[in-house]
């Protein structure tokens, strides 16, 4: 999948600070045009157009440089074109900046500055399920330089054989160990049955995700679990992933994404960063 145009949507948060980071880094290293919004909920325009007397374009043209100075406070001068600032619904915002843009890749911070509203990673799971190009949904807040340690889950359905392809090519680029995992669900009588059964899912796992050879061999696993987004979540603590790589059908249909609303609870509870990849999306139609 080829990524030449990336959004980042950061407020103050810790982790939009990550989100900006990780934005920098993998703009410089893909060759890609990067550009980063900062959203004002229209409430709170309201409120500062109440109490300053100045206009809608006032207000953005504060906002504007009060973030600006924030991000050059905090990190160090990025190849970004420029901050843009707009007043809106934040997620509808975002959608609007990726279908401006046309973006590929949309990166965001998993907790927000108004998080304590939602709950832990509600807002970031919106914006994944709404957003038109691929999203890079970043927790932590450290730098790093590279994605050591990339978990992919594969189920063999189109959208986690697409995951899979970009968990392979952001391995090769980064130099990082791949794992991919497969979580079956119990069921089988018998123990022998079940071991059988998990030996032939490896086998499939190995024919899909070997044979590329710019890159070594990944780890292939199967857990048994009645509760997969747990299952996968325990998985990445495990391995002390970097990264999980996850697959989606769609814009709207989040919701059917690998093992139905799965996808969305990880991207709730994941210990490490989660990149929902989308189908190229059309932005002509």
């Amino acid at each position: 999948m080829e990524i030449s145009r990336i959004v980042v949507a950061a407020d103050r948060s810790a982790s939009s600070m990550s989100a900006l980071r990780e934005g920098r880094r993998l703009a410089a290293s893909l060759g890609a045009s990067l550009v980063v919004m900062h959203i004002i909920r229209m409430e709170q325009a309201e409120r500062i157009m109440a109490e300053t007397g100045i206009n809608a374009v006032g207000v953005r043209s504060s906002m504007l440089e009060s973030f600006s100075n924030y991000v050059r406070e905090n990190l160090e001068p990025g190849a970004e074109s420029g901050i843009e600032v707009s007043i809106g619904h934040l997620s509808h915002s975002v959608v609007e900046r990726c279908e401006k843009e046309r973006a590929d890749l949309l990166v965001i911070g998993a907790e927000e500055e108004d998080e304590w509203e939602s709950g832990r990673g509600v807002l970031a799971r919106k914006r994944a399920r709404w957003s038109p190009a691929t999203v890079l949904t970043c927790r932590g807040t450290s730098a790093r330089r590279c994605f050591r340690r990339i978990v992919t889950c594969l189920d063999f359905s189109p959208g986690s054989i697409l995951a899979l392809q970009v968990a392979r090519e952001l391995a090769r680029v980064e130099g990082a160990e791949l794992h991919v995992l497969h979580v079956a669900l119990p069921g089988l009588p018998f123990a022998s049955d079940e071991q059988k059964h998990q030996s032939a899912i490896v086998e499939r796992l190995r024919a899909e995700a070997t044979g590329d050879p710019g890159l070594p061999d990944p780890v292939c696993h199967v857990v048994t679990s009645a509760e997969p987004a747990r299952a996968i979540t325990s998985f990445l603590r495990l391995r002390r992933a970097d990264l999980a790589v996850l697959g989606c059908k769609g814009r709207s249909n989040l919701a059917s994404m690998l093992m139905g609303s799965v996808s969305e609870q990880v991207i709730e509870s994941s210990p490490c960063s989660v990149l929902t990849v989308k189908p190229k999306f059309d932005y002509e139609r």
